[in-house]
């Protein structure tokens, strides 16, 4: 039945609230409420185009390798959709009578969308008059279809809808990724490495899929496969390019190393965030290349700081990806961030780059990791009375790995 909801409780919820108040009263407006009797199942596949919530009774869920979990109306993730994009299988079994709110996926990201594209959010960041015009040309050029915005790569793609399939196996991924030589060989690569090592060396690429699984086959693909974004024949800005792939490399390796040290996170999808975090510089210089521009070096690097995470949520909703990502795009340079008090995947980027900034330019320019709230909601342990975060020294071997896959 639809259901009339109070702002107050939409202004809470996980990622509803990233719409308008408007946007949210229209949403709302389209809510369902849903009765679920004891023992009734429900499973993320069949219902992949909500965002549901609990709303009344208590459930257990339980996602493929992990332990089981119950919640009810006052346990602390109550604001969280009950299936996290980042999780597959997920199934929740009722309690008792239960009542459950959805949302129309669809709808929601319709209405974020427009709401980006109004343009409100170019006033909540300190632009000059240059960044501003600068923007609007790009996003000009984005409406007009002129825009190079780098695309999904495919093999990335048809893993994906093959895994989706639920009558696909692992012979049609292998398939697939064996005409991918690149990402089939950093797939045996990782198979073999500290991080995945069985006990027997691996050599095809079915038994390399095996041992890793179907879900960390198809995001550790995804994330390969991004290399390819960042490949560009053009001298002009082949070093710039270069230089913010070996930055998102690093802040992917460190992403992996502190989801793996935190429950409740997947490290895959953790380094999937981290290689998108500043996917809206490439569009930038790739515009800046194409056209004229008399602004100086640094002006430029200041330009593509303040709007990458604009342009960002352009390539992310391109590419049709989740609102954790879209998140991570926004807000993974606010260290003081402190929206909700459960973590989420952006408070691990932020942590991973802070970490990378620290080690590679001092800690002069920074704050200290207790002083962001990332670093308490997450668990983590500085190393020292000068804070150094113990993830290098923990994870040194691991972040190698990680680094080394990337880079093939």
């Amino acid at each position: 039945m639809l259901y009339q909801l109070p702002d107050k409780l939409l202004n809470k919820l996980s990622p509803i609230n990233q719409l308008s108040s408007s946007g949210r009263e229209k949403l709302g407006e389209k809510s369902h409420i849903t009765q679920v009797k004891p023992g009734q199942m429900l499973s993320s596949e069949n219902l992949n185009q909500w965002y549901i919530y609990l709303v009344k009774g208590r459930i257990q869920l339980k996602a493929d390798g992990t332990p089981s979990t119950v919640i009810d109306v006052g346990s602390k993730n109550i604001f969280e959709p009950l299936f996290n994009n980042a999780q597959a299988h997920v199934r929740a079994l009722a309690q008792e009578p239960c009542h459950i709110l959805r949302f129309e996926k669809q709808l929601f990201n319709t209405l974020l969308e427009k709401e980006r594209q109004s343009g409100t959010e170019v006033v909540e960041i300190s632009v000059n008059e240059a960044q501003g015009e600068l923007f609007k040309q790009v996003f000009q050029a984005y409406h007009a279809g002129n825009l190079d915005l780098p695309t999904m790569p495919d093999v990335a793609m048809k893993i994906a809808k093959t895994a989706d399939d639920p009558d696909a196996g692992i012979e049609e991924i292998v398939k697939i990724v064996q005409l991918e030589a690149t990402v089939a060989g950093s797939l045996i690569q990782a198979a073999n490495s500290p991080l995945y090592r069985g006990t027997k060396q691996i050599d095809s690429i079915k038994n390399a899929i095996v041992r890793l699984g179907l879900k960390t086959t198809r995001s550790l693909a995804t994330s390969i496969a991004l290399r390819e974004t960042f490949q560009v024949k053009s001298t002009q800005i082949k070093q710039a390019i270069h230089g913010l792939w070996e930055h998102t490399v690093n802040i992917s390796a460190l992403s992996y190393a502190i989801a793996r040290r935190v429950d409740g996170f997947d490290p895959e999808y953790a380094l999937m965030a981290g290689l998108l975090h500043d996917i809206g510089a490439i569009p930038i210089l790739k515009y800046l290349e194409q056209n004229s521009t008399s602004s100086t070096p640094d002006e430029l690097k200041d330009s593509i700081s303040k709007l990458r995470a604009m342009v960002g949520v352009l390539v992310i909703n391109y590419w049709g990806l989740d609102s954790e990502l879209i998140t991570v795009v926004e807000e993974a340079e606010d260290w003081h961030r402190d929206n909700k008090p459960e973590p989420d995947y952006c408070d691990i980027v932020i942590m991973a780059h802070l970490c990378d900034a620290m080690h590679h330019k001092g800690s002069e320019e920074f704050p200290k990791p207790s002083e962001v709230p990332a670093f308490h909601k997450l668990g983590l342990v500085s190393q020292d009375e000068e804070e150094k975060l113990q993830i290098f020294s923990e994870a040194e071997e691991e972040i190698s790995g990680i680094r080394n896959l990337l880079n093939g």
